[in-house]
């Protein structure tokens, strides 16, 4: 199975258990809040990329607001 940016989330087999996990990973590894909503929302992993990249850049930019 190939896997590109453009792929569907759920036409690879995802489903809202193994969403569950992506949530807590990225959480996890990223630091960055997200929810299975929004995997919902963007099911492209292209989007769901750039949506935490924004996350990720607005986190950064809150954060260095309190230093």
């Amino acid at each position: 199975m190939n896997v590109l940016s453009t792929s569907n989330y759920f036409q690879l087999g995802g489903d809202s258990l193994t969403a569950t996990k992506i949530v807590s990973e990225v959480q996890k590894e990223l630091c960055v809040q997200i929810s299975i909503g929004d995997i919902f929302k963007y099911p492209v992993l292209r989007e769901l990329s750039e949506y935490i990249k924004k996350l990720t850049k607005r986190e950064i930019y809150h954060f260095k607001n309190y230093t």
